[in-house]
């Protein structure tokens, strides 16, 4: 989550408390709507059906769908479009979209739909198009095709998906798929259609999915939680390097899920990298979901989509192997987790199967924070009585609180935090609930040197610690206590911790801090790099300077 947060680490008892919110929140104008659900009726006057179809199946299943949504009148009205008649710039304008698309002559679509399929792919491939011009549409997609051609089953429609979702389309159901020779085509798509209509009502299914724009998107659980797969967690089944949270803490990114029990979210902060399309509350508004169903559908979720990276080009067969069973859950991505009311028995859960939980916050509720067990904090001032690491996170904006070192040392002072991470905000493109531009994003160069400043301020309290390059980010921990011997121990021995925490005694951070590799500490060579992983650098065609310390998390 880019957003500035207050965590605290249950299992590895992390606390980050984030004031980049709390700044920027007298700095921003914040919509004071809120969102009735999580679900939002699609607009009746853009709704479309398109079909691609060689033999008229495509086509027949696409009018069947249209008979479907005319039996509940009320809720939907869509238009059917036969995708040579539909010119593709026009796809903009759209609100909610469904294709039914075939496969055809090994791999490839037919003739007819050749000139949207070319567009679709040299938008999304044209770095200039940006990569949320179809942000405000939502999608589905059901793939026609024969088995007998193996691996180009369903090409187009997956294709098709894959481009829609890099443009910012949402995905609301995963892709559907039918095989014109299994016999049983009509009844696929008669439940995947059915299972749509739930979705758009409102349902919910548990697997439908909201694209991200790169790859594997969230896994909607229930009627208010989700969980996703970062592409640092598919970055390291590959081998080819963990986020920052690894290299400062020890958290194996392959082996971390990233859910959240709340999609709703008390703030639209300036630089929310999910453009506010969540609904907003500073209370819990809606449906209870039961937090054991909430884990047990994470887990799986998340373990079906490390699945689908079987036979991705690089990943290797014991990471894969890992990653099914997770060690770590960062409670984060959108939403505010804490305001969850069962989050205690979540997080209990959890840990009974020995995941390590990143609670993330943004500090805006202290009696919930106070609720909060095995032991955390109730404010800011109560931080420096706690026996639990704490950690502020702070997000840099340039033109916004890169300035600001008196400040912030001013109020590390007041909670003495164990660790301060500083991070370079991170551009997700223009919209129309931000106004950050390239020019807010700092270079890590920027980063290091606001750091730097703040640990000056500190005395010698704080120390920069580590660095991770790739995610523009540095950590600033207390020497006294992690740094022993002239060595710093900021990673966490996770065994050790679950094992304190099952024996039900007190016990402080010093019982279970490990030290901190040399590639990961301040300064290395590496830049936070683990040299057991292999760098891997993806061809550029546009200027490489805009990209070099500017890549985020």
């Amino acid at each position: 989550m880019t957003s500035i947060s207050s965590s605290i680490i249950k299992t590895t008892l992390l606390t980050l408390l984030s004031f980049t919110s709390l700044y920027c929140f007298y700095k921003s104008h914040h919509l004071k709507k809120k969102s009735p659900s999580i679900s939002q009726n699609p607009n009746p006057k853009t709704n479309k059906i398109f079909y691609i179809s060689q033999t008229g199946t495509s086509k027949t299943l696409a009018n069947r769908l249209l008979e479907l949504f005319n039996l509940n009148a009320n809720h939907f009205n869509f238009d059917i479009v036969d995708i040579k008649d539909y010119e593709p710039e026009d796809l903009l304008k759209e609100t909610l979209v469904l294709f039914v698309v075939s496969t055809w002559d090994d791999g490839m679509c037919p003739q007819t739909c050749r000139f949207f399929e070319n567009w679709l792919n040299e938008s999304a491939e044209d770095f200039r198009v940006g990569s949320l011009i179809l942000s405000q549409c939502r999608f589905g997609v059901f793939g026609v095709g024969s088995k007998g051609y193996g691996e180009s089953y369903n090409a187009v429609g997956k294709e098709f998906a894959k481009r829609l979702r890099a443009l910012g389309a949402r995905e609301i159901l995963g892709l559907g798929e039918g095989d014109v020779d299994s016999g049983d085509l009509e009844q696929v798509f008669e439940v995947w259609s059915e299972k749509l209509v739930r979705v758009l009502k409102g349902g919910g299914e548990g697997n439908e999915v909201v694209g991200d724009g790169g790859g594997l998107g969230y896994k909607i659980i229930g009627s208010h939680s989700g969980v996703k797969i970062c592409r640092w967690t598919k970055s390291q089944l590959r081998g080819r390097g963990g986020c920052y949270k690894h290299s400062f803490y020890g958290i194996e990114s392959h082996r971390c899920m990233e859910a959240t029990p709340s999609l709703a979210c008390a703030n639209k902060c300036v630089f929310c990298w999910r453009h506010h399309t969540n609904p907003v509350a500073k209370s819990w508004q809606w449906k209870m979901d039961d937090p054991l169903e909430i884990v047990n559908a994470a887990i799986d979720q998340h373990t079906k989509m490390i699945k689908q990276m079987k036979g991705v080009p690089g990943v290797k067969a014991e990471s894969l192997l890992e990653g099914m069973s997770p060690r770590h859950c960062a409670l984060s991505l959108v939403g505010e987790p804490i305001m969850y009311p069962e989050i205690n028995t979540l997080v209990d859960e959890l840990h009974s199967r020995r995941i390590s939980t990143f609670l993330v916050t943004n500090a805006q509720f202290p009696e919930k924070i106070r609720m909060l067990k095995p032991i955390t904090q109730d404010s800011l001032k109560a931080l420096q009585e706690k026996d639990q690491r704490t950690v502020y996170r702070l997000t840099l904006v340039k033109g916004w609180n890169t300035e600001d070192v008196d400040a912030y040392a001013n109020l590390f002072d007041i909670g003495k935090p164990d660790f301060i991470e500083i991070k370079g905000v991170t551009y997700c493109g223009s919209s129309a609930t931000s106004k950050l531009t390239m020019e807010n994003v700092p270079w890590h160069s920027d980063v290091k040197s606001f750091s730097e400043a703040i640990a000056t301020k500190s005395n010698g309290v704080y120390e920069v610690a580590c660095e991770h390059v790739h995610s523009c980010c540095v950590l600033l921990a207390k020497s006294d206590k992690f740094k022993v011997d002239g060595q710093w121990h900021t990673w966490i021995d996770y065994e050790k911790f679950h094992n304190l925490v099952a024996s039900g005694k007190p016990f402080n951070s010093k019982d279970y801090m490990a030290a901190t590799p040399s590639w990961a500490v301040y300064g290395a060579e590496e830049g936070g790099f683990d040299p057991e992983q292999l760098r891997y650098k993806k061809e550029r065609h546009h200027h490489k300077k805009e990209t070099v310390d500017r890549v985020g998390e």
